[in-house]
């Protein structure tokens, strides 16, 4: 099959090859730790059904999965031990919270309704069926602004309610079009106000401005890792996106303009393993929970540097573990990276390096950015601006040397005027030398005669 002079080349390939994957690997190692699986409750084995969506409650933190298979609900503290059984729903999946928590939304796909719960006692409180609209196999559900977004599966469209359940409006139709669907499952909305829909059979994920028009979308069918087969549910978290990748098996991380940065799984990172992924959330101290639903369990994920960057930031540099420091800010998002936080612990990291040059840039940035410490940014220009003059004049740069020495006192760093005037002196030189000790002279006389006449009159 091959010529005998070209084996080498092949060994190259599959050799480079197998460190690209492993340095990818590597990456998401970094950012994603397994925290937890549960699969079993009193030694009940199997103890899920089906698990098709799971939620963390705002007010309790406690940890709600849908059990669709068993038609209920189940409710597990911190720590997961189950404190409460919801049952008499049928086939339960996606859940969503109010705005201040106090009503629980769970789509019912078997009887094509929304029931609201009690945000503390788990109570049934009442049913949404949207009036003059018939509900068939909803799946995906997400609260936010006062709004209920709703995903009419087996109707491919989304449906936008109020928080009471009335009707708002609808979009999308079962069609091969940039805003139809086939067989939506996922829904969520980002702090934009735009709607990201998981477009399942059409293998897509799509994006749309808050009244429905058509953005953009990305995936397509297949099983490399730019693609999906069957993306089931997304979860949106600050920056984040994260998606199920259903038949692919694994969990899918892109960022708001929809560019992938991780994948947890089959074709990403091996110490992670789902089958049939569903449901997942990502709570606020940065856990990403996943209804594992082909083994019939959750995994928990600790994704801590995705949700809280500038702690993880932090904790690295604690840790002197630089070179991973400038590896992670190299993944973050550009919003992320500009925010005062990462500017500060870019300074701190450039500081530990003795990068001076990065020093003055994050300086910079944050003397612009940081208005509440802008003041204190002043004082740090002032000092490094001198520090950067110094080194360029040993170097025999003196007239760039001459204007940061210019820039620090500008800042409020009183040391920089006498070596500004000096090298001012030393760089105009001839005719001029005379004149600037003349202004000198002056300016000494000017000063003795202000003292003595301070001191005179308050002897008088």
């Amino acid at each position: 099959m091959f010529r005998e002079g070209n084996w080498h080349r092949v060994l190259i390939f599959l050799m480079g090859l197998c460190l690209l994957v492993a340095g990818y690997t590597l990456a998401v190692a970094q950012e994603f730790t397994l925290e937890r699986v549960v699969d079993s409750f009193e030694n009940e084995i199997p103890f899920f059904g089906y698990p098709a969506y799971v939620a963390v409650n705002p007010l309790s933190g406690e940890i709600l999965v849908s059990d669709w298979e068993k038609d209920r609900l189940l409710v597990f503290d911190s720590s997961w031990k189950l404190v409460k059984v919801v049952n008499g729903l049928q086939g339960p999946v996606g859940i969503a919270f109010s705005g201040n928590g106090s009503r629980i939304y769970v789509v019912e796909q078997k009887a094509n309704q929304i029931r609201v719960l009690g945000g503390r006692s788990y109570e049934v409180q009442s049913t949404i069926k949207p009036e003059g609209l018939s509900l068939k196999g909803p799946r995906g559900i997400w609260a936010s602004g006062g709004r209920l977004y709703l995903t009419d599966t087996d109707n491919s469209r989304i449906v936008i309610l109020d928080e009471a359940g009335k009707l708002l409006f609808t979009f999308g139709k079962e069609g091969m079009g940039k805003d139809e669907f086939y067989y939506p499952r996922g829904i969520a909305v980002d702090a934009q106000g735009r709607i990201w829909v998981a477009d399942t059979v059409h293998h897509l994920v799509k994006v749309f401005e808050p009244d429905g028009s058509f953005l953009f979308e990305f995936g397509g069918e297949g099983n490399d890792k730019e693609h999906f087969n069957r993306p089931r549910y997304l979860f949106i978290k600050g920056e984040w996106v994260f998606i199920t990748d259903y038949n692919n098996h694994r969990v899918k991380v892109y960022d708001l303009k929809g560019t992938l940065h991780y994948i947890l799984g089959q074709g990403g990172d091996t110490a992670f393993s789902f089958s049939h992924p569903e449901g997942l959330w990502v709570d606020d101290e940065g856990h990403l929970l996943v209804a594992d639903a082909g083994r019939m369990r959750i995994v928990v994920v600790g994704a801590f540097s995705l949700v809280k960057p500038e702690v993880h930031l932090v904790e690295l540099l604690k840790e002197g573990k630089v070179k991973e420091f400038f590896q992670y800010i190299e993944r973050l998002p550009l919003e992320e990276r500009e925010k005062p936080e990462t500017l500060q612990a870019l300074f701190e990291a450039y500081q530990m390096v003795g990068d001076l040059e990065g020093m003055i840039a994050q300086a910079e940035q944050l003397f612009l950015k940081d208005s509440d410490n802008r003041p204190t940014w002043k004082d740090k220009l002032g000092e490094l601006y001198f520090q950067k003059a110094a080194s360029l004049r040993e170097t025999g740069r003196a007239r760039e040397a001459l204007a940061f020495y210019r820039k620090s006192y500008q800042y409020g760093y009183r040391s920089a005027l006498f070596p500004y005037l000096w090298l001012s002196f030393a760089l105009l030189g001839g005719a001029n030398s005379l004149l600037i000790i003349l202004a000198l002279v002056f300016i000494l006389l000017l000063l003795i005669f202000i003292r003595l006449r301070i001191r005179r009159y308050r002897e008088w």
